[in-house]
């Protein structure tokens, strides 16, 4: 490989994406897929961008339990709720932080939350008002 390909054969004998994650196991397979484990490398701050990124999947998975939660899940549906929009509101915080020198530079990550924000505002109506 060359210096330039995205994967780099450290000297342990594995794969390392980005310079950040080392591939571990294969968890599984498809027909045109493979799915490994893989693991962030120790060492480095974290950066804005990495912070942002960690929320954008934490934002992630909160909508998704929202969307999941059942329409008559009046125990569950309003922490949901709360909990998708106070993920949202952490990602903003977080691309907020990022030392973007123009807006072109974060722009992905904010058509993201968007796109979350309206998933979350398209499930309200269907939160009851007492478990909101």
């Amino acid at each position: 490989m060359t210096p330039n390909d995205p994967a780099e054969e450290p000297a342990a004998g594995h794969v390392v994406l980005g310079g950040k994650y080392v591939l571990g196991d294969i968890l599984g397979t498809g027909g045109t897929y493979t799915v490994y484990e893989a693991t962030r490398l120790p060492g480095g701050a974290d950066t804005g961008a990495a912070a942002a990124r960690d929320r954008l999947a934490h934002a992630i998975r909160a909508c998704g339990a929202l969307v999941a939660t059942p329409v008559d899940a009046t125990d569950t549906a309003g922490p949901n709720l709360r909990a998708a929009t106070e993920a949202i509101e952490e990602l903003v915080s977080a691309i907020d932080e990022t030392a973007a020198a123009h807006p072109s530079g974060i722009a992905q990550e904010l058509t993201a939350a968007v796109c979350l924000r309206r998933i979350v505002d398209a499930s309200r109506p269907f939160v009851r008002a007492e478990g909101a």
